[in-house]
């Protein structure tokens, strides 16, 4: 990534109309050398939708949960893998009979809608991630990671159940318990390594709900007793940190209402409305490249502020259900084809922005430094406008593009040097 520079030299624009903002120095310095201060807001900025194939989904937290159908965005779904770990070094004692293993998730909110009822369903792994440092993406494969038999299942409510409790197969437990005497983790995931945490699709609304793993309340409890003694002697088994843990995600378009579905997807196809989701779902690509014909023609120009506006559209009637994030974000694209944030974003919330301003519908970024580092290099001129936290976002919005009243918009203000 390119260092951001202390002195901004910016070189190049200039196409449209310009207005004069202000004359700088006009009583003091002679004529020849006054700087000038110009504003301009007459582009057009063109921009697209495109998908991702997946998105970074390890480590995690919340774990999402859940499946909805949006008539624009058709079907999303979301669940989790994690493991759980001892809470101490644990000995069951002489000959441990297992009476129940209980599953608890802490809830904390959901998208969507909260009043559909959701089934969810736990299944073992067999896979032993151990004390694994990889990254993991949202379309991982589950084939040979998962047996195939249900341990466990139970219905949820998003809107009034916070603290989800699922009653898995006590013959779970007891093969834990067998074992008799757990000194290091490594002995207990040999013995259970972990749980898949899915649901039934919906065949319409829904809704995703947020479980916070690190919770305390989110655990494993093992209730046994001894042989030798009719006392229920409870176990922890714990999710932190230290485990590993992974979001899966995945969408199909197509389900989506024909009269409200996304027309242009993966194109260069201009259309009025343009889209981004959470969950490794959608992005917008807003193109910069008339930045070249300024570079080229109009040097050298210093940037004093930039700024792009991005408003909602007026054409969506389910934003109360699946209402727009708090925050956007806007990235470029570095030489590995990562997705990176643009030096303004750097730069702290208070600067950047990128938050909804509910009165007036729109979004606001100030890109002044990547503007300036775009009219120094000649590579790529493409911002990328995503959800912000989209690994655990299930967000969704509709904006407005094109040549509509709401269009996006660019500002500019700048001095020729």
């Amino acid at each position: 990534m390119t260092a951001i520079p202390a002195v901004f030299l910016l070189f190049a624009f200039l196409t449209g109309c310009e207005n004069e903002a202000s004359d700088l120095g006009g009583n003091i310095m002679p004529p020849s050398e006054k700087i000038n201060v110009k504003y301009t807001d007459d582009f057009t900025l063109e921009a697209y939708t495109f998908s991702t194939d997946s998105i970074l989904s390890s480590k995690m937290n919340p774990a999402l949960l859940g499946s909805k159908v949006d008539p624009v965005f058709g079907t999303s779904k979301a669940d989790f893998i994690t493991q759980t770990r001892l809470s101490n070094p644990q000995d069951f004692g002489n000959q441990p009979v297992a009476d129940s293993l209980i599953l608890y998730l802490r809830a904390n909110g959901y998208y969507g809608d909260g009043d559909y009822e959701q089934i969810l369903e736990v299944y073992e792994l067999i896979k032993d991630f151990g004390e694994d440092t990889t990254d993991y993406y949202s379309n991982l494969s589950l084939e040979g990671i998962l047996s195939e038999s249900l341990i466990g299942t139970t219905t949820f409510q998003p809107k009034n159940d916070t603290l989800v409790s699922v009653k898995l197969d006590v013959s779970i437990a007891q093969k834990i318990v067998d074992v008799g005497n757990y000194e290091l983790q490594k002995e207990f995931r040999e013995v259970f390594k972990g749980i898949y945490v899915t649901s039934e699709n919906v065949t319409e609304g829904g809704g995703i709900t947020y479980f916070d793993l690190l919770s305390s309340d989110s655990k494993l409890i093992i209730y046994y007793h001894n042989a030798d003694t009719d006392s229920t002697i409870s176990y922890d088994c714990v999710i932190n940190d230290k485990c590993v843990s992974i979001n899966r995600y995945s969408h199909d378009y197509e389900t989506a209402d024909v009269t409200y579905k996304i027309s242009h997807l993966d194109d260069l196809i201009p259309d009025s409305v343009i889209y981004a989701m959470g969950m490794g779902g959608v992005y917008t690509r807003i193109d910069l490249s008339f930045l070249e014909s300024w570079r080229r023609d109009s040097m050298p120009v210093a940037i004093n502020n930039a700024e792009i506006i991005v408003s909602l559209s007026a054409y969506d009637p389910f934003s109360e259900m699946f209402p727009p994030p708090e925050k956007l974000v806007l990235k470029t694209m570095n030489e590995n084809k990562e997705f990176i944030l643009v030096f303004d974003a750097l730069l702290g919330d208070d600067y950047f922005d990128g938050k909804l301003d509910e009165e007036n519908g729109l979004y606001h970024f100030k890109i002044t430094t990547q503007l300036q580092d775009f009219l120094r290099k000649t590579d790529d001129l493409t911002i990328y406008l995503f959800v912000r936290d989209s690994n655990i976002s299930p967000c969704r919005v509709v904006l407005s593009n094109g040549e509509n009243s709401n269009k996006i918009q660019l500002k500019l203000t700048y001095s020729r040097l």
